[in-house]
């Protein structure tokens, strides 16, 4: 279904559709508003996901940055037979590939800007791109890329989301998206991690280490974006 074609996190909890007019609720989840406006109305106080109790009141905040991504990455019927096409190639190594043209809409939004890069890397669609990254997607590959440059904040969030891992499998895997791969890995490697604990450290300081014993970044090493 067409649906399938869609990251989860597109995806209303409530409806199982694709949220066209997303709300964040009290606990922190996404719905789309007539879901969990209906389901309030009917009484109810607790989140439809977590079950834990909500304000007498909750307050509906907008979450427009989904809703731009949403609307940037909307699929196409040719865009859907493509994802199957996609789907099955991949099926064999074990991928579960979403929508190819949401790919390509993150990557038009991580090369607009800043505002762009951080509507992608607060949509919670990062895993997407790092699963078709893995399986030698180039568009995925550099739109990693783009949102590496994007400040130290972002690259320890790359990396504790299991960039690295996704980034090598490209490397590895060679053709088109490997060499935005290694630029990829080779950007995180120069985040500033001193003073900064978390899940991503130690793949970090690894980084940084195979960077000082390769000479460091050359100048003109980037791939053209």
């Amino acid at each position: 279904s067409k649906q399938a074609s869609w990251p989860d996190d597109f995806l209303c909890p409530i409806s199982l559709e694709v949220m066209t007019d997303p709300v964040i609720l009290p606990s922190g989840h996404t719905f789309e508003r007539r879901s969990i406006q209906r389901w309030l109305d009917g009484g109810h106080r607790t989140c439809p996901v977590t079950n834990l109790p909500l304000p007498p009141d909750p307050t509906l905040i907008p979450n427009h940055a989904l809703r731009r991504l949403i609307a940037a990455v909307s699929v196409s019927p040719a865009a859907v037979s493509a994802d199957k096409a996609l789907a099955g190639d991949c099926q064999g190594q074990g991928a579960v590939p979403a929508s190819s043209s949401s790919v390509l809409g993150m990557l038009r939004l991580a090369k607009s800007g800043p505002a762009g890069r951080r509507e992608v890397l607060e949509s919670g669609a990062v895993a997407v791109l790092l699963q078709h990254a893995a399986a030698g997607d180039e568009a995925a590959a550099r739109a990693l890329l783009y949102l590496s440059l994007d400040g130290d904040d972002a690259r320890v969030g790359l990396v504790a989301d299991g960039a690295v891992d996704a980034l090598c499998a490209a490397v590895s895997a060679g053709g088109a998206a490997a060499a935005h791969a290694a630029t990829a890995l080779t950007s995180l490697a120069t985040v500033g991690v001193n003073n900064r604990p978390g899940p991503g450290r130690p793949q970090l300081d690894l980084l940084r280490e195979q960077r000082i014993g390769n000479g460091g970044n050359k100048a003109g090493s980037f791939p053209a974006l």
